[in-house]
């Protein structure tokens, strides 16, 4: 919801009577309001997180060989049609990829532990 939609809502709902009633959908709207600014910065991050990412990798990793286009192609969208399958799996309700990214975690005898800082 946008700000000028919560402002209206605001105005029309307020405007009622009972100030119980107004105060209710006031502080509903005011809680509303909050999260929709941090889904917008969690989504700003997101974009700037892609973005790096893709320009990191355009940087480091040279464009394929004339000789080579074909099957660079055709790996490419094997390995491209690899990661939609897993991206599908991961957004299947209650699963994740988070769990599997090496974020911190190192693998000590056989088990998953937290690495120290």
């Amino acid at each position: 919801m946008t700000r000028a939609a919560a402002d209206a809502m605001r105005r029309i709902y307020l405007d009622e009577k009972d100030g119980a009633v107004a105060e209710t959908v006031k502080m509903r709207l005011d809680r509303v309001e909050k999260r929709e600014v941090v889904r917008a910065r969690e989504l700003a991050i997101i974009k700037e997180t892609l973005l790096l990412f893709i320009r990191v990798w355009l940087e480091h990793n040279p464009a394929p060989e004339e000789e080579t286009l074909a099957a660079t192609h055709a790996l490419a969208e094997r390995r491209f049609q690899s990661f939609l399958d897993l991206l599908a799996e991961s957004l299947q309700p209650g699963r994740t990829l988070f769990a599997l990214a090496p974020h911190g975690r190192v693998e000590r005898n056989g088990a998953d532990a937290e690495t120290s800082p």
